[in-house]
């Protein structure tokens, strides 16, 4: 068995800012494994739920409206939304799963943080990062009373791959980083004397099973993966998710809008040429009287009837969305759509006289439970279906919209197309034990991704992951660096 000093697990944003504090901490020869994953050709070897095979994927499609929900590989899960990012807002709660409010100083000390880092600044995504920090500070006179948020959507979203922050200028320095693409399945632990805790992995590939070791151990692999491995771990069948739902909800006639709010709605260019567009947040009861939180964003169209968020969709993008045969079969299928989707990406307003409202809705509570083996994600379509007209008919009411502006689609049309956002977070309704793993302050444990969160508001998680992950892991490796920390209000 391969014995290491840190493992890594993940090979999305959560990993690539654990493993840009690494090489910003400046330790050198330390032995150093990061658990990539990849894919599994023998269907024996694809039993797990973290192997997914094509049958895993079908399943998944069915279940959740996305192809395998996760984006296996470089960039994770974060490549699935053109990799826009929410700017921070002070009314927006971001809550750790042992209940500690990360808000107001938290999230900017973490962005400054990671925009200073030696490391990201060689890497495309400081520029997204720094575009959001001045949109951030641009907007600080206004944004803590009013319902308008801002999103970042890059000219060109960064692939974010876990080699390319190593420096070739200094090859033969710092840590010694072995990249393993292979599945991680179990982990385990054991105490030894003066303290020390040794963290055992069991890993997957085409070659077979095996097992890998170190002292350190970062858990970076995403909401579900992760939950799964602490489930175990804590030896609970039960863990909990909440998720970013999606879904249009209705339709804007952009001549009947008011003049202020036409303004709103106007896409913006950042310094580095990022578009920049407003989304309207309020926050709604369910029945039950549980909170939701609902953000809505516009996008101009040609044709208002059209349903763009089915589930027909699902295959032509998430996972497979990096396939051009996918993106070719989707504009075949229709154009429209296909320049719309352009439109959004590259920044630019089209001059269609329609906007499609787009509803982000987020519960406060779980949707979901991974038992066992089993993964089970069971919304209530229809009731999240009426906070998003809820939502609409806020926005409405602040704005004195009419029935000739605004329309907002059927309640059973919402339901039906109602999609998984693959944003999860964990929940506080998850057993004791679980819940105490995940905020374990066990020096030799560090939690990196929003297993450890148990909502959002409609804050996006890539952001705060990346945040989270730099944060944290810079001060567990270099615990002599006195560094703000995303996980200490």
């Amino acid at each position: 068995m391969q014995n290491f000093d840190y493992i890594f697990i993940g090979a999305g944003i959560s990993t690539y800012g654990a493993v840009a504090a690494l090489l910003d901490s400046n330790i050198d020869r330390k032995r150093v494994l990061v658990i990539t994953g990849g894919s599994i050709s023998r269907p024996e070897l694809a039993m797990s739920r973290f192997a997914p095979s094509e049958l895993e994927q079908k399943k998944s499609l069915e279940q959740f409206g996305l192809p395998a929900i996760r984006a296996f590989g470089d960039g994770g899960t974060s490549r699935l939304w053109h990799g826009g990012l929410f700017v921070p807002h002070p009314l927006d709660e971001i809550r750790s799963i042992d209940g500690q409010n990360l808000e107001r100083a938290t999230i900017p000390s973490a962005l400054e943080l990671t925009t200073l880092s030696p490391t990201l600044k060689r890497t495309k995504i400081t520029q997204l990062l720094r575009a959001v920090r001045e949109t951030y500070s641009l907007d600080i006179e206004t944004r803590s009373h009013h319902h308008w948020r801002k999103l970042v959507v890059p000219r060109k979203p960064p692939l974010l791959r876990i080699t390319d922050l190593e420096n070739p200028d200094h090859a033969g320095t710092g840590p010694r980083i072995t990249y393993d693409n292979a599945y991680a399945l179990q982990i385990s632990c054991e105490a030894h004397s003066f303290g020390r805790t040794e963290w055992t992995v069991q890993l997957v590939d085409e070659r077979g099973f095996r097992s890998v070791s170190a002292d350190q151990l970062f858990i970076c692999s995403g909401c579900l993966t992760s939950l799964k491995l602490l489930a175990q771990l804590a030896k609970t069948q039960t863990a909990p998710f909440s998720d970013h739902l999606h879904v249009f909800a209705g339709t804007l006639h952009l001549p009947k809008v008011p003049r202020e709010l036409h303004a709103r709605l106007s896409t913006l260019k950042s310094v580095d040429g990022h578009s920049i567009r407003s989304v309207w947040k309020t926050t709604v009861f369910d029945r039950n009287g549980r909170i939701v939180d609902v953000a809505l964003s516009f996008r101009r169209v040609a044709d208002a009837d059209f349903p763009r968020a089915g589930r027909r969709f699902g295959e032509m993008v998430g996972a497979r969305a990096t396939s051009i045969q996918s993106k070719v079969l989707l504009g075949l299928k229709n154009p429209l759509t296909a320049i719309e989707m352009l439109a959004f990406k590259n920044g630019f307003d089209l001059p269609f006289s329609n906007a499609l409202i787009h509803a982000t809705i987020a519960p406060r509570y779980s949707v979901g439970n991974l038992s066992g083996n089993e993964l089970v994600f069971n919304p209530d379509r229809d009731e999240l279906s009426r906070c998003a007209v809820k939502a609409v008919a806020a926005f409405a009411q602040a704005f004195s919209l009419g029935s000739h502006a605004i329309r907002t689609f059927p309640e059973p049309q919402i339901a039906g197309a109602l999609i998984s956002g693959a944003q999860f977070c964990a929940s506080e309704d998850a057993p004791p034990e679980l819940l105490e793993l995940i905020s374990s302050h066990n020096s030799s444990l560090t939690v990196c991704d929003t297993s450890s969160i148990s909502f959002s508001s409609v804050h996006n998680q890539g952001l705060l992951t990346l945040l989270q992950s730099y944060s944290k892991s810079l001060i567990r490796v270099n615990p002599s660096a006195s560094r703000p920390s995303l996980s200490t209000p």
